[in-house]
């Protein structure tokens, strides 16, 4: 991330040309994909995989979108596909970063970019959500890791979220 990523926002033409960086954003999705975040034993240990599982995710479709359209693509391109329309593997389920930010990090069926998941994958994804928030309450900083890279936001990451930082 370091490498491609900085405050003042990211180099994704640069990240989509270097083939090694794309190898390993695709390693990672292989180890997104069979992770079981029900396994771990803390909630932070689960909050911090989701939320990096986020941002690789991010990460990757802005390399797509470069690859796709080039270096002026806009998120905005076929109305944020990226988000709401293309599907991702991870911890088994098939999900979209909406799906995964609103459902599982949020905890929120009622967003209306998810309005349209079917019921019981809203259902197990809402229980990927309790598992994260045991005691029912919601920590807002969830709020402000997922929003990042827009205007006004927080850049994104430049390191991955660590479990600590959410006991």
């Amino acid at each position: 991330l370091q490498t491609y990523v900085n405050e003042n926002g990211g180099r994704y033409e640069n990240l989509a040309l270097d083939s090694e960086a794309r190898q390993l954003l695709a390693d990672y999705s292989l180890i997104l994909a069979g992770a079981r975040p029900e396994s771990m034993t803390q909630p932070g240990e689960r909050i911090a995989f989701w939320l990096n599982a986020y941002t690789a995710i991010v990460l990757k479709s802005l390399v797509a979108l470069v690859e796709e359209i080039g270096p002026d693509a806009l998120v905005s391109y076929d109305d944020f596909a990226i988000f709401t329309k293309h599907r991702h593997r991870v911890a088994g389920f098939e999900i979209t970063l909406e799906e995964l930010e609103h459902l599982v990090l949020r905890g929120h069926a009622e967003y209306p970019d998810v309005q349209d998941t079917p019921g019981a994958i809203v259902k197990v994804l809402l229980q990927q959500h309790r598992l994260l928030f045991p005691t029912g309450r919601f920590d807002p900083r969830i709020n402000f890791a997922l929003s990042f890279g827009a205007r006004g936001f927080p850049p994104m990451p430049l390191e991955p979220t660590r479990p600590a930082r959410w006991k």
